[in-house]
Parts: structure tokens; sequence; C-alpha cells
């Protein structure tokens, strides 16, 4: 029994571990080519949106969203949508526009140009690291366990 359930540690360790791997190189790919190749655009924020998660049995969080849309050099309008603070809401309100960078051939993907200046790339990377480094971790474990019956 106890053979099988490491079994399906590292089954469930190996996916989370090339989930994160995949998913953590798709968006370094287009972090860095909107870093170098991405073109400046005007967007029109068109409306916010919030989701509620529940985190435990009494305790919520909550997550706003910016929906926006901008043009690109050949005038096709392109929609986007990125997460923000609660507290940058009420000026983005306000003033009804923001700056995002798009990829020339692939408008897409963008994404608004703050995010792109922002310093939570190094921190995105260290705990993706990190979780992917306790996956691994993992893994070795459960073969420890297997090999040792």
């Amino acid at each position: 029994m106890a053979r099988k359930k490491s079994v399906v540690a590292i089954v469930v360790c190996l996916g989370l571990f090339f989930g994160l791997f995949f998913f953590l190189q798709w968006n370094l790919k287009n972090y860095k080519a909107l870093k170098k190749e991405g073109v400046e655009s005007e967007a029109r924020i068109t409306g916010v949106d919030k989701t509620r998660t529940k985190t435990s049995q009494k305790q919520y969080s909550t997550t706003y969203y910016i929906n926006y849309e901008f043009q690109d050099a050949t005038g096709t309008t392109y929609q986007g949508r990125e997460a923000t603070s609660e507290s940058d809401l009420a000026s983005l309100r306000k003033i009804g526009a923001i700056m995002v960078t798009y990829l020339p051939d692939d408008p897409t993907v963008n994404q608004t140009s703050d995010s792109l200046t922002s310093d939570m790339l190094g921190i995105t990377l260290i705990i993706f690291y990190g979780i992917m480094g306790l996956c691994v971790i993992g893994i070795l474990v459960n073969i420890v366990i297997i090999c040792r019956r």
C-alpha cells in the first residue's frame, strides 16, 4: 500500500514539476520578447472585474482585473486583461487609459507596460523554482521509499 502511495506521489510531483517548467518557460519567452521587440500603444480601459477565491473556511481572496483594448500599428483592435491591486483601481478608473506593450508579429501577446518594469519577475522566479525544487525532493524521497521495500 505504501509503495502504491509513493508511486502516486511521484506521478503527482512529476506532473507538477513539468507543468510549472513549461508554464515558466512560456511566460519567460513572452516576457523576454516583449522587453526586446515590444511596441507600446495607449490602451483604453474597458472594464474592471474581480474574482473571489475561497482560501479557507472563512477566508476569501479577491483578485482585481482591468480589461483594456488597444490598436496595433495597422489599426486592428486587440483586447487584454491583467490583474491589478485594489489600490490602483481608483486611479486607473479616473485615468481611463494605460500604456501596453505588444509584440508586432502577434499583438495578442501583450501586457501593461508597468508590469514589464516591475521587479515581480525575480520574486516569481524564486517562488516557481522553489516549488520545482520541492517537487524534485519529493520525487527523490519517494524513489528511496520504493527502493527500500
